[in-house]
This record gives structure tokens, C-alpha cells and sequence, in this order.
């Protein structure tokens, strides 16, 4: 008999009264599903309630839960097997995280981001939407959690971003100077994101995808390019499985892109300061892989890359930005500083090393373009045609209509980025 089914027509005992007729024995049926979000809900906070919770081994804290729910499953009446306790004790381990209210945003399937504020207003990204979630924390309890992964990190508060990684978990506190205090709970990607779970998704369209898997394998530099939280990530994750069996290195701030295979070496850079990270980048260029990602979303690294591997092939970065022509804006104003060039210079330096922009927003790609400098050594962008995922449509409505992504318009005069608005 399954677990949960135990809880399942469990029998009260039949009470006879004087003078009272006797009658059928009643039966109390118990939904096993709702006794177990009682007792996640009541364990959560439970285990909200002590404060060196996340010190704790992993034997300890399963030590702590078997000893809490032992107790709780004796108001059921119910005898289990040491087997059966173990599998219901880890059924509690995976469903208990210790962010008290929180637990069950992240144990919610559909969501990836939790965004905590420090007037306990709680938002999740929900399939690639921010929504406001209803539950909402004391100050009590949001310093709480502040304060325990301030302990776990080890790191000075006055730093302003502080991250750590707890299992499948990646929290990032944002304290003042940098901004008011939040807290920021990214669920790590426990799925293999590969193009064929982005176009499951309706990120992009299978003609897409297979556009930008041939850009790899024929080695093509890619800059992708998006907002935050865009789904710059997820396309880096789909794009390194494509290599097949040859060494890829992929060089990430945090370890949001996980579970890749053998053939991907992963570095990380978030506690590196510029030194570190040269010196990083050195080590990853002697090791000489055929592919190289980065995923670091900063201009600086960007700059860095292109003065550094400008003759580098099957390369991919990300870069935050909200436009493909804030992200060529940004990637010029830099090599600008740094090199003391001129624009002209700095965008033929762009385009040297990158062939392609690829753009994604809200989770969906909406444009590619190509990138070419003309007789003159002007930059140009050229719009390649993306169709757009396929939906299922009502009987009787017209099919979707492939769109051509427009293309940036450019001037002839003015400032470099006048010239793309």
C-alpha cells in the first residue's frame, strides 16, 4: 500500500451512548494530499523558527524532520513500516527548503524567481512573468532569512550583493548602498534546457533553432542580448549542448547554467576581482577549446573578451541590455574608453569578433541580426528572418503569418547611438 494511501478510510471507533439508537459505524475519510500541505505548512514553520537551521548536515536536518514527524503521524493512528517512515521523511526533506512561508513558492513547479522586498511584498516569475504573490512576510521574518544567509556567506554586508548557493537554490541579497534590501531566491534549472525544451516552451520556433545550431556549428561568434531575467540564460544552456563530444568551456558569474555535459568544463567568476578574472581567461584561452560561453552579462567582460579573442572562433557571451542597439551602444561607449579609439574603430571591433545578435525578451526570441561592416567600415546590421513558434490556433482561424523582425533603422548622421533610434 502507497504512503499517502495510508491516510486514506481510516476508521474512527464506533461509541455507543445510553438511550441514544445505535447506528452504522461512521467512517472519517482523510485526504492524504491535504494532511500533507498541513504538515509542510506546519513544519515549514517549525523549522523557520531556528535560526541555525541552514548550519545544520544534511543528517542533521533529516535527524530533526524524522523526530518531528514521527511525533505528527501518531495523531493519525497510523503504523508504518521503518521503510515506508524513510520514504515519507524524505517526501518531507524535498518538499522543506527553511524560508518558512516561502517553501512553497519553491516547491511550485512553474515558478523559477522569488523576489523578496523588504516591506514583505513577494513577487515570483511565473513562466516567464513577474506576478505578485499573496503571501507576504513580517520584518521578522524577512531579517531572518537576511540574517541566515548573511551567516552562511561569510561575506561583508557592506559588499551590497551577496550571493550564496544552497542545493538547487541560488540567493542573491541586494542591501544598501546598492539598493534597499531584498532578497532574491533563482530556483537552479534541474531539467536539461536543450532546444528541444525551448521550443517545447514557445521560446523560439524549430526553424529557429535550427538557424542558430548551424551558426555553432559552423562556429560563428554570437552575442545574445536581452533584459533581465529575459532568457539569455536558457538559450546559452540550449546552445551548449550542440558541440557534441568536443571540449566547450562555459564561464559563468554564478552557477545558474547547470547539468550540461561531460564535455562542458564550468568556471566561475563571482568571487574573482579583474586579476582573478585575466587570469581565469588566460587559463581557459592555453586550454584552447573549441567552443567557448560566457555568461556574465557585464559590458567590462564583454570589452575584455574583444580585446583579447578577437580572433577567437565559436565563441557565445551574453550581455544585459534592452535592445539590440543599447547592447552595440554599450559594447562601443566601452572599447571607446578603454582603447581610446574612435566610434568607427569600436564598432569595426564589434563586428570583427561577433557575426550575429541574437535578442531575446520575455522569454521568446524575437530577433536576429547580422553584423557586417560596408565599404566605408561602417557598421551594419542586417534583420535575418526569425518565423515565430507556431501555435495551436481554433478550428476556422487563419494559420500564424512568419513576421520579418525589423530591421534596425539606421542614419547616416549624429552620434553613434542616434544613429539607432
Amino acid at each position: 500500500m502507497a504512503i499517502k494511501d495510508r491516510f486514506r478510510n481510516i476508521p474512527l471507533p464506533e461509541i455507543i451512548e445510553d438511550a441514544v439508537p445505535e447506528e452504522e459505524p461512521q467512517e472519517a475519510v482523510i485526504d492524504s494530499q491535504s494532511v500533507f500541505a498541513d504538515l509542510v505548512k506546519s513544519l515549514s514553520q517549525k523549522i523557520a523558527s531556528i535560526p541555525v537551521w541552514f548550519e545544520y548536515t544534511k543528517n542533521e536536518q533529516y535527524d530533526l524532520i524524522s523526530s518531528y514527524v514521527s511525533a505528527k503521524l501518531k495523531d493519525f493512528w497510523v503504523e508504518f513500516s521503518q521503510e515506508e517512515k524513510e520514504k515519507f521523511i524524505t517526501m518531507f526533506m524535498n518538499s522543506v527548503f527553511g524560508f518558512g512561508a516561502l517553501d512553497v513558492l519553491i516547491l511550485s513547479e512553474d515558478i523559477t524567481v522569488i523576489f523578496v522586498s523588504s516591506d514583505g511584498k513577494v513577487e515570483v516569475e511565473r513562466s516567464g512573468r513577474i506576478e505578485l504573490s499573496d503571501i507576504k512576510l513580517d520584518n521578522a521574518q524577512f531579517e531572518k532569512i537576511k540574517d541566515a544567509m548573511l551567516k552562511l556567506s561569510a561575506e561583508d554586508a557592506e559588499k551590497g550583493i551577496i550571493n550564496v548557493k544552497l542545493e538547487n537554490l541560488l540567493i542573491t541579497l541586494l542591501l544598501p548602498p546598492v539598493c534597499s534590501a531584498k532578497i532574491i531566491i533563482r530556483k537552479l534549472a534541474r531539467k536539461k534546457v536543450d532546444f528541444e525544451y525551448l521550443i517545447n516552451s514557445k521560446m523560439l520556433s524549430s526553424e529557429a533553432a535550427d538557424l542558430i545550431k548551424s551558426y555553432i556549428s559552423e562556429k560563428h561568434n554570437i552575442l545574445v542580448t536581452g533584459k533581465l531575467n529575459s532568457g539569455k540564460s536558457s538559450l546559452i544552456s540550449a546552445m551548449l549542448y550542440e558541440p557534441g563530444e568536443v571540449r566547450s568551456v562555459l564561464v559563468q558569474k554564478f552557477p545558474l547554467i547547470t547539468g550540461l555535459p561531460p564535455s562542458v568544463e564550468t568556471f566561475l567568476t563571482g568571487t574573482l576581482d579583474d586579476t582573478g578574472f585575466e587570469n581565469l581567461m588566460t587559463s581557459v584561452s592555453l586550454m584552447a577549446p573549441s567552443f567557448i560561453f560566457t555568461d556574465l552579462n557585464s559590458v567590462k567582460y564583454t570589452d575584455y573578451i574583444i580585446n583579447s579573442f578577437s580572433d577567437l572562433h565559436g565563441f557565445v557571451t551574453a550581455l544585459r541590455a534592452d535592445s539590440v542597439a543599447a547592447a552595440v551602444a554599450k559594447i562601443s561607449a566601452s572599447v571607446m574608453f578603454s582603447e581610446k579609439c574612435t566610434e568607427k574603430a569600436a564598432k569595426a571591433a564589434l563586428a570583427k569578433i561577433f557575426d550575429f545578435i541574437v535578442f531575446v525578451d520575455d522569454c521568446k526570441l524575437k530577433s536576429i541580426s547580422a553584423l557586417s561592416l560596408n565599404k566605408a567600415g561602417s557598421l551594419v546590421l542586417t534583420a535575418i528572418e526569425v518565423p515565430e513558434p507556431v501555435s495551436l490556433q481554433p478550428e476556422g482561424l487563419a494559420e500564424p503569418v512568419l513576421q520579418k523582425p525589423e530591421a534596425l533603422p539606421v542614419k547616416n548622421s549624429g552620434s553613434f547611438l542616434a544613429r539607432y533610434q
